[in-house]
């Protein structure tokens, strides 16, 4: 008879799955980190704090622009910072993100027939530690981030239609498609290859009929339907969008941000990585034999997708097909390679014979190999103890809680080591950011509402440029960030070209002031710096320069 074990580790592998995937989401924020606000809120928190209604914006072309921001979370959540701090709002959601990712990937698993709490709630784990799942992987598409956006969030029903989908549930998996829809629009047409693989299988090896799968994904489209409304009509508001651009689409996006756009626009290592993650969830596919077959196939129209996506580009420049981000659709393989690895990994610790158990450790250990791979080597040889002691072993477990305690006092000290990087990074980022939005209260308590700014740092220029909006209430005439208005709004080109020019040229502090000056900014923002004169105010290494008179 088996003794009740005093192993926490092996306490926690009895868990229900779905508890365990609230520890795994504190987990995976020790891995991310977070930040209150960061790089793309610069487009969130306008709205969040409803600014385009505000009468000093009514003029901003680009805070303007943000009213034909298409995803139907920030059209929902309008005006929600004027109820609830933005950052709190923000850090609830991101805490979301991370929680339903991490919950969806478990959904999909059961899916594929593995339903055991051990391989579960160990494979739960493993995709909170994976450093495949953390940051962005190529064309700039996140997972789990350390602050929050809407299209980390639609990773979520992404992964639960696919989900739906192996069941032959399609009523499901369109409504599913419907809700990524609702919060990412091109992040729903990925989705349609992927899902289009799968149904030819399926009908292929008879787990469905057509008429099954016509009648159900009808079904679910036309309850879906209505998540579809609310941004097909912001879209169809903005007549910029339908009409083709003046200039080439195809250069405007090579010049602002190529790594969404074009496969060369990120690192030979970045596409090796992927190419790399790909065969890896091919290979853990076929280890995982026939449960898996669906895993490949929407492995393959996923693959299938980004080789469209990298050729895309290279053979049009209309802004509605590129405006669908194709080579971002990486981060599907990435996410189905890491769930295809992980359950491996977890499949193999708790296999009853040690040396499958062994190599799922080994395969665990080179899950998370990027970053903290000591400090989880450790914490997976404890969990390899707890997943592996049966029968007799079991009345021994006491002696090795010592051992094990241990063992996760050294991870514990090893990820502290190995993170500290991560944390000089962010607290930098954070200073630079608590700087900005001192000068920035400074603006809206001293300042006329009226006052525009150019805030260009050296230093940290998209976190200076957030930090200073989210406070101070005042217009800036233009940012990098603000180029992505672009997309949305066509007629911001000008703008953000003049700016380009002004920044490819190396800027004096001469051409820095004239520029500012010409578009009427009262005030420059930027690195303190005698060369710009007397500061009218500072916090820290950030100064306020008056332009007039010069």
């Amino acid at each position: 008879m088996l003794t009740r074990s005093r192993n926490p580790l092996a306490r926690i592998l009895r868990w229900h799955p779905y508890s365990v995937v609230l520890l795994a989401t504190v987990l995976s924020f020790l891995r991310t980190g977070y930040l209150p606000i960061d790089n793309n809120n610069v487009y969130h928190l306008p709205i969040l704090m409803n600014s385009f209604a505000l009468p000093q914006f009514a003029s901003d072309p680009f805070i303007q622009s943000l009213q034909h921001f298409s995803s139907g979370f920030w059209i929902v959540f309008i005006g929600a910072g004027e109820i609830v701090n933005p950052k709190l709002f923000l850090a609830f959601w991101l805490a979301v993100t991370h929680s339903s990712l991490l919950a969806a990937a478990l959904h999909l698993a059961r899916s594929f027939g593995f339903h055991e709490r051990r391989v579960l709630n160990i494979y739960v784990l493993l995709l909170a530690m994976a450093a495949c799942l953390q940051g962005t992987t190529v064309g700039g598409a996140g997972v789990m981030l350390n602050y929050f956006t809407h299209s980390e969030l639609a990773n979520a029903p992404l992964i639960l239609g696919f989900s739906y989908a192996v069941r032959g549930r399609y009523a499901q998996a369109a409504i599913a498609t419907a809700l990524t829809f609702f919060l990412n629009a091109f992040m729903a047409v990925w989705m349609i290859l992927p899902l289009c693989f799968l149904a030819a299988y399926q009908l292929r090896i008879g787990a469905i009929s057509w008429r099954a799968l016509m009648v159900r994904g009808l079904l679910g489209s036309l309850i879906g339907g209505v998540l579809l409304v609310p941004p097909l009509l912001n879209v169809l508001s903005n007549h910029q969008i339908l009409e083709a651009p003046a200039f080439s689409y195809r250069q405007f996006l090579r010049g602002f941000y190529p790594a969404h756009f074009f496969l060369d626009g990120n690192s030979w290592l970045e596409v090796v990585a992927l190419a790399a993650a790909a065969l890896s969830c091919f290979l853990a596919a076929a280890q995982l034999g026939r449960q898996a077959n669906a895993l490949r196939h929407l492995a393959g129209g996923a693959s299938a997708l980004l080789v469209i996506g990298a050729a895309a580009p290279l053979v049009t420049d209309s802004a509605l097909v590129l405006n669908l981000h194709l080579i971002r659709s990486a981060v599907m393989i990435m996410m189905l390679s890491t769930f295809a690895v992980a359950l491996l990994a977890a499949a193999w610790m708790a296999a009853p014979d040690r040396a499958v158990a062994f190599r799922g450790l080994t395969l665990s250990i080179a899950l998370v190999a990027v970053w903290f791979s000591a400090a989880f080597a450790c914490v997976l040889l404890a969990f390899y103890r707890a997943a592996n002691r049966r029968g007799k072993d079991e009345d021994r477990q006491g002696k090795h809680t010592v051992a094990i305690v241990a063992l996760c006092t050294i991870a514990a000290m090893t990820v502290i080591f190995l993170s500290y990087p991560t944390y000089l990074y962010q607290r930098k980022n954070l200073e630079v950011s608590h700087e900005w939005q001192a000068l920035g209260s400074w603006a809206d308590h001293q300042l006329p509402p009226d006052t525009k700014f150019l805030i260009w740092p050296k230093r940290l220029p998209e976190i200076a440029a957030l930090g200073f909006e989210y406070t101070s209430r005042r217009q800036q005439i233009f940012a990098t960030k603000f180029g992505a208005a672009v997309m949305w709004s066509p007629a911001y080109f000008d703008i953000w070209n003049g700016s380009e020019q002004l920044r490819r040229k190396s800027a004096t502090s001469q051409d820095i002031l004239a520029y500012a000056s010409a578009h009427g900014a009262a005030y420059l923002g930027t690195d303190c710096d005698p060369v710009f004169g007397e500061s009218v105010h500072q916090e820290g290494d950030s100064c306020v320069y008056a332009v007039s008179n010069r």
